[in-house]
Protein backbone atom coordinates (compact mmCIF):
# COMPACT_ATOMS: atom_id res chain seq x y z
CA UNK A 1 0.00 0.00 0.00
CA UNK A 2 2.87 2.36 0.77
CA UNK A 3 5.76 3.26 -1.52
CA UNK A 4 8.28 5.84 -0.28
CA UNK A 5 10.54 7.15 -2.99
CA UNK A 6 12.33 10.38 -4.05
CA UNK A 7 10.85 12.31 -6.96
CA UNK A 8 14.24 12.38 -8.72
CA UNK A 9 17.91 12.12 -7.84
CA UNK A 10 18.83 15.77 -8.48
CA UNK A 11 15.89 17.11 -6.46
CA UNK A 12 14.78 14.42 -3.99
CA UNK A 13 11.35 14.96 -2.47
CA UNK A 14 10.38 12.77 0.45
CA UNK A 15 6.99 11.54 -0.74
CA UNK A 16 4.84 8.69 0.51
CA UNK A 17 2.40 7.42 -2.12
CA UNK A 18 -0.71 5.39 -1.40
CA UNK A 19 -3.94 4.60 -3.17
CA UNK A 20 -7.46 5.60 -2.24
CA UNK A 21 -10.17 4.08 -4.43
CA UNK A 22 -9.18 5.17 -7.96
CA UNK A 23 -7.12 8.10 -6.66
CA UNK A 24 -3.51 8.51 -5.57
CA UNK A 25 -2.39 10.45 -2.50
CA UNK A 26 1.11 11.93 -2.57
CA UNK A 27 2.07 12.76 1.00
CA UNK A 28 4.88 15.33 1.13
CA UNK A 29 6.63 14.66 4.43
CA UNK A 30 7.99 17.77 6.15
CA UNK A 31 7.28 16.85 9.77
CA UNK A 32 10.52 16.17 11.63
CA UNK A 33 12.35 16.03 8.32
CA UNK A 34 16.13 16.21 8.52
CA UNK A 35 16.97 16.86 4.87
CA UNK A 36 16.54 20.36 3.39
CA UNK A 37 13.28 21.11 1.58
CA UNK A 38 13.85 22.45 -1.91
CA UNK A 39 11.91 25.59 -2.87
CA UNK A 40 10.62 23.74 -5.95
CA UNK A 41 8.93 21.22 -3.69
CA UNK A 42 7.24 24.03 -1.76
CA UNK A 43 6.13 25.66 -5.03
CA UNK A 44 4.64 22.36 -6.19
CA UNK A 45 2.64 22.08 -2.97
CA UNK A 46 1.52 25.73 -3.19
CA UNK A 47 0.28 25.21 -6.75
CA UNK A 48 -1.66 22.13 -5.64
CA UNK A 49 -3.23 24.05 -2.73
CA UNK A 50 -4.45 26.86 -4.99
CA UNK A 51 -5.82 24.35 -7.52
CA UNK A 52 -7.70 22.48 -4.77
CA UNK A 53 -9.17 25.67 -3.30
CA UNK A 54 -10.44 26.68 -6.76
CA UNK A 55 -12.18 23.31 -6.99
CA UNK A 56 -13.72 23.81 -3.55
CA UNK A 57 -15.04 27.24 -4.48
CA UNK A 58 -16.42 26.10 -7.83
CA UNK A 59 -16.83 29.63 -9.20
CA UNK A 60 -14.73 32.58 -10.29
CA UNK A 61 -12.88 34.28 -7.45
CA UNK A 62 -10.31 37.07 -7.43
CA UNK A 63 -6.68 36.40 -6.52
CA UNK A 64 -6.84 38.13 -3.14
CA UNK A 65 -9.85 36.12 -1.97
CA UNK A 66 -8.26 32.92 -3.31
CA UNK A 67 -5.20 33.62 -1.14
CA UNK A 68 -7.44 34.21 1.88
CA UNK A 69 -9.22 30.88 1.47
CA UNK A 70 -5.91 29.08 0.91
CA UNK A 71 -4.05 31.03 3.59
CA UNK A 72 -3.63 28.42 6.34
CA UNK A 73 -1.98 25.68 4.25
CA UNK A 74 -0.03 28.22 2.15
CA UNK A 75 1.50 29.93 5.17
CA UNK A 76 2.29 26.57 6.75
CA UNK A 77 4.20 25.45 3.65
CA UNK A 78 6.25 28.63 3.43
CA UNK A 79 6.87 29.46 7.09
CA UNK A 80 10.12 27.74 8.17
CA UNK A 81 8.96 27.42 11.78
CA UNK A 82 5.59 25.85 10.93
CA UNK A 83 6.54 23.61 8.00
CA UNK A 84 8.47 21.09 10.16
CA UNK A 85 5.23 20.35 12.03
CA UNK A 86 3.24 19.55 8.86
CA UNK A 87 2.69 17.07 6.06
CA UNK A 88 0.72 17.80 2.88
CA UNK A 89 -1.41 15.23 1.10
CA UNK A 90 -2.01 16.04 -2.55
CA UNK A 91 -4.78 13.90 -4.03
CA UNK A 92 -4.67 13.24 -7.78
CA UNK A 93 -6.89 11.39 -10.22
CA UNK A 94 -5.69 8.79 -12.73
CA UNK A 95 -4.58 11.55 -15.10
CA UNK A 96 -2.44 13.21 -12.46
CA UNK A 97 -4.81 16.15 -12.00
CA UNK A 98 -5.05 17.62 -8.52
CA UNK A 99 -8.53 16.99 -7.10
CA UNK A 100 -7.84 17.65 -3.42
CA UNK A 101 -5.29 18.78 -0.84
CA UNK A 102 -5.17 18.05 2.89
CA UNK A 103 -2.87 19.87 5.30
CA UNK A 104 -1.88 17.55 8.16
CA UNK A 105 -0.90 20.04 10.87
CA UNK A 106 0.56 19.12 14.23
CA UNK A 107 -0.07 22.08 16.47
CA UNK A 108 -0.98 22.46 20.09
CA UNK A 109 -0.76 18.87 21.31
CA UNK A 110 -3.19 17.71 18.64
CA UNK A 111 -3.40 17.07 14.91
CA UNK A 112 -5.66 19.02 12.60
CA UNK A 113 -6.55 18.40 8.96
CA UNK A 114 -7.51 21.26 6.62
CA UNK A 115 -9.33 19.81 3.60
CA UNK A 116 -9.92 21.37 0.16
CA UNK A 117 -10.96 20.03 -3.23
CA UNK A 118 -13.77 18.08 -4.81
CA UNK A 119 -16.54 17.39 -2.29
CA UNK A 120 -16.68 13.65 -2.96
CA UNK A 121 -12.88 13.44 -2.68
CA UNK A 122 -12.95 15.17 0.72
CA UNK A 123 -15.63 12.76 1.95
CA UNK A 124 -13.69 9.75 0.64
CA UNK A 125 -10.52 10.92 2.34
CA UNK A 126 -12.26 11.46 5.68
CA UNK A 127 -13.81 8.00 5.50
CA UNK A 128 -10.62 6.25 4.39
CA UNK A 129 -7.63 7.96 6.00
CA UNK A 130 -8.51 7.39 9.69
CA UNK A 131 -8.31 3.63 9.00
CA UNK A 132 -4.71 3.77 7.73
CA UNK A 133 -1.48 3.64 9.67
CA UNK A 134 -1.04 7.28 8.70
CA UNK A 135 -3.09 8.17 11.77
CA UNK A 136 -1.21 5.88 14.14
CA UNK A 137 0.46 8.79 15.93
CA UNK A 138 -2.88 10.11 17.22
CA UNK A 139 -5.34 7.22 17.34
CA UNK A 140 -7.89 8.85 19.65
CA UNK A 141 -8.22 12.40 18.36
CA UNK A 142 -9.03 13.48 14.78
CA UNK A 143 -9.65 17.18 14.09
CA UNK A 144 -10.77 18.61 10.76
CA UNK A 145 -11.41 21.98 9.15
CA UNK A 146 -13.71 21.78 6.12
CA UNK A 147 -15.79 24.23 4.04
CA UNK A 148 -19.41 24.45 5.17
CA UNK A 149 -20.62 25.10 1.63
CA UNK A 150 -19.38 21.60 0.71
CA UNK A 151 -20.24 19.60 3.83
CA UNK A 152 -23.60 20.15 5.53
CA UNK A 153 -24.21 20.05 9.28
CA UNK A 154 -26.22 16.82 9.20
CA UNK A 155 -23.36 15.07 7.36
CA UNK A 156 -20.71 15.73 10.02
CA UNK A 157 -21.73 12.90 12.32
CA UNK A 158 -21.20 10.25 9.64
CA UNK A 159 -18.13 11.62 7.84
CA UNK A 160 -15.73 9.23 9.55
CA UNK A 161 -16.26 5.53 10.13
CA UNK A 162 -18.41 4.24 12.99
CA UNK A 163 -15.47 4.12 15.42
CA UNK A 164 -15.30 7.92 15.48
CA UNK A 165 -17.80 10.16 17.24
CA UNK A 166 -18.22 13.90 16.78
CA UNK A 167 -17.29 15.56 20.05
CA UNK A 168 -19.45 18.39 21.36
CA UNK A 169 -20.88 20.96 18.97
CA UNK A 170 -18.78 21.72 15.88
CA UNK A 171 -17.74 25.35 15.68
CA UNK A 172 -18.62 27.32 12.56
CA UNK A 173 -16.24 30.16 11.71
CA UNK A 174 -16.19 32.84 9.05
CA UNK A 175 -12.97 33.34 7.09
CA UNK A 176 -12.19 37.09 7.21
CA UNK A 177 -9.32 39.22 6.00
CA UNK A 178 -7.98 42.73 6.45
CA UNK A 179 -6.12 44.38 3.52
CA UNK A 180 -3.40 46.35 5.30
CA UNK A 181 -2.91 48.69 2.36
CA UNK A 182 -6.18 50.29 3.52
CA UNK A 183 -5.71 49.90 7.29
CA UNK A 184 -4.73 52.89 9.43
CA UNK A 185 -3.14 52.57 12.86
CA UNK A 186 -5.78 52.58 15.56
CA UNK A 187 -5.64 53.18 19.31
CA UNK A 188 -8.36 51.94 21.67
CA UNK A 189 -8.84 53.81 24.97
CA UNK A 190 -9.25 51.53 27.98
CA UNK A 191 -9.92 51.93 31.69
CA UNK A 192 -6.77 53.05 33.56
CA UNK A 193 -6.56 49.66 35.32
CA UNK A 194 -5.90 47.89 32.01
CA UNK A 195 -2.79 47.92 29.82
CA UNK A 196 -2.03 46.55 26.34
CA UNK A 197 1.36 44.80 26.24
CA UNK A 198 3.40 42.20 24.37
CA UNK A 199 2.89 39.04 26.40
CA UNK A 200 5.93 37.40 27.99
CA UNK A 201 6.82 33.98 29.34
CA UNK A 202 5.70 35.04 32.81
CA UNK A 203 2.14 35.24 31.45
CA UNK A 204 2.09 31.63 30.23
CA UNK A 205 0.06 30.16 33.11
CA UNK A 206 -2.41 33.04 32.98
CA UNK A 207 -2.85 32.49 29.24
CA UNK A 208 -3.53 28.78 29.75
CA UNK A 209 -6.29 29.57 32.23
CA UNK A 210 -7.70 32.10 29.76
CA UNK A 211 -7.88 29.39 27.07
CA UNK A 212 -9.43 26.65 29.23
CA UNK A 213 -12.79 26.76 27.47
CA UNK A 214 -11.44 27.57 24.00
CA UNK A 215 -10.81 24.13 22.47
CA UNK A 216 -9.77 25.31 19.00
CA UNK A 217 -6.97 27.65 20.03
CA UNK A 218 -3.56 27.68 18.30
CA UNK A 219 -1.46 28.77 21.26
CA UNK A 220 1.99 27.32 21.95
CA UNK A 221 3.88 30.19 23.59
CA UNK A 222 3.41 33.92 24.37
CA UNK A 223 5.59 34.87 21.40
CA UNK A 224 3.63 36.94 18.88
CA UNK A 225 0.73 37.51 21.27
CA UNK A 226 -0.56 40.81 22.57
CA UNK A 227 -2.65 40.95 25.69
CA UNK A 228 -4.66 43.27 27.86
CA UNK A 229 -3.57 42.82 31.47
CA UNK A 230 -4.78 43.98 34.84
CA UNK A 231 -2.05 46.40 35.95
CA UNK A 232 -2.46 45.40 39.57
CA UNK A 233 -2.27 41.61 39.19
CA UNK A 234 -0.58 41.14 35.77
CA UNK A 235 -3.40 38.73 34.90
CA UNK A 236 -4.13 38.38 31.18
CA UNK A 237 -7.72 39.46 30.58
CA UNK A 238 -7.82 39.36 26.77
CA UNK A 239 -5.47 38.23 24.04
CA UNK A 240 -4.86 38.26 20.30
CA UNK A 241 -1.95 36.72 18.43
CA UNK A 242 0.01 36.57 15.21
CA UNK A 243 -0.08 32.84 14.52
CA UNK A 244 2.26 32.76 11.51
CA UNK A 245 3.39 34.83 8.54
CA UNK A 246 4.77 34.06 5.09
CA UNK A 247 4.96 35.32 1.53
CA UNK A 248 5.19 33.49 -1.76
CA UNK A 249 7.17 35.31 -4.41
CA UNK A 250 4.78 37.27 -6.64
CA UNK A 251 1.90 37.11 -4.16
CA UNK A 252 0.68 39.28 -1.29
CA UNK A 253 2.28 38.54 2.10
CA UNK A 254 -0.07 36.78 4.53
CA UNK A 255 -0.32 37.11 8.30
CA UNK A 256 -2.59 34.76 10.24
CA UNK A 257 -4.21 36.32 13.30
CA UNK A 258 -6.01 34.30 15.93
CA UNK A 259 -6.41 33.27 19.57
CA UNK A 260 -8.77 36.18 20.17
CA UNK A 261 -10.10 35.48 23.66
CA UNK A 262 -11.57 37.45 26.58
CA UNK A 263 -11.55 36.17 30.14
CA UNK A 264 -14.99 35.34 31.50
CA UNK A 265 -16.40 38.28 33.44
CA UNK A 266 -14.52 40.90 31.42
CA UNK A 267 -16.63 40.85 28.26
CA UNK A 268 -18.05 44.09 26.92
CA UNK A 269 -15.17 46.30 28.06
CA UNK A 270 -13.47 46.58 24.68
CA UNK A 271 -10.50 44.45 25.78
CA UNK A 272 -10.54 42.02 22.84
CA UNK A 273 -11.01 44.93 20.44
CA UNK A 274 -7.95 46.65 21.91
CA UNK A 275 -5.87 43.45 21.71
CA UNK A 276 -6.85 42.77 18.09
CA UNK A 277 -6.25 46.41 17.08
CA UNK A 278 -2.80 46.26 18.68
CA UNK A 279 -2.09 43.07 16.70
CA UNK A 280 -3.01 44.79 13.45
CA UNK A 281 -0.92 47.81 14.39
CA UNK A 282 2.08 45.59 15.04
CA UNK A 283 1.79 43.94 11.61
CA UNK A 284 1.21 47.30 9.93
CA UNK A 285 4.61 48.44 11.27
CA UNK A 286 6.41 45.41 9.80
CA UNK A 287 8.15 46.33 6.54
CA UNK A 288 7.73 42.85 5.05
CA UNK A 289 4.02 42.51 5.80
CA UNK A 290 2.49 45.99 6.02
CA UNK A 291 1.04 45.86 2.50
CA UNK A 292 -0.27 42.33 2.78
CA UNK A 293 -3.42 40.73 4.15
CA UNK A 294 -4.24 39.60 7.68
CA UNK A 295 -6.47 36.52 7.79
CA UNK A 296 -8.49 35.05 10.62
CA UNK A 297 -11.28 32.57 11.31
CA UNK A 298 -13.92 34.43 13.32
CA UNK A 299 -16.64 32.75 15.34
CA UNK A 300 -20.09 34.24 15.82
CA UNK A 301 -19.00 36.41 18.77
CA UNK A 302 -15.80 37.77 17.26
CA UNK A 303 -17.06 38.43 13.73
CA UNK A 304 -18.61 41.87 14.48
CA UNK A 305 -15.49 42.88 16.42
CA UNK A 306 -13.24 41.99 13.51
CA UNK A 307 -15.49 43.82 11.07
CA UNK A 308 -15.19 46.99 13.20
CA UNK A 309 -11.46 46.86 12.53
CA UNK A 310 -11.84 46.49 8.77
CA UNK A 311 -11.89 42.73 8.32
CA UNK A 312 -13.93 41.63 5.31
CA UNK A 313 -15.91 38.51 4.51
CA UNK A 314 -15.99 36.48 1.29
CA UNK A 315 -19.13 35.30 -0.42
CA UNK A 316 -19.39 31.88 -2.05
CA UNK A 317 -22.55 30.48 -3.61
CA UNK A 318 -24.46 33.54 -2.34
CA UNK A 319 -23.40 32.82 1.25
CA UNK A 320 -20.45 33.60 3.49
CA UNK A 321 -17.23 31.57 3.21
CA UNK A 322 -17.39 29.64 6.48
CA UNK A 323 -15.67 26.53 7.80
CA UNK A 324 -16.44 23.73 10.23
CA UNK A 325 -13.88 23.19 13.00
CA UNK A 326 -14.65 19.70 14.31
CA UNK A 327 -13.18 17.30 16.84
CA UNK A 328 -13.74 13.53 16.61
CA UNK A 329 -12.87 11.00 19.30
CA UNK A 330 -12.93 7.22 19.33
Amino acid sequence: MYDIEPRNRSNPYLIENFGMSNLVINRYIHRDRVTAIDIREKEEICDAILAAVKISVGEEINEQELLVLASYPLVDVLNPNISPRCNWMVIRDTNGKVVGVVLDYFGENNYRYFCYGDTDVIKLFLTTFPKTNGIATHPDDFRIVIPTWQIKRDELGNLLDSYWQLRDKPEIVTRVYNPLSEYELLSITLDHNFEVIDLQERHHSSILSLLENYQHHSYKSPEGHIGVIDKNTDEVLAMSGILAQAQRVGFLPISLSGNLVTRKGYEGKGLALAARAATLNKIKLMDLYNQGIVVSDANEKSLPLNQKLGYRTIRINSGLATFWWCIYRR
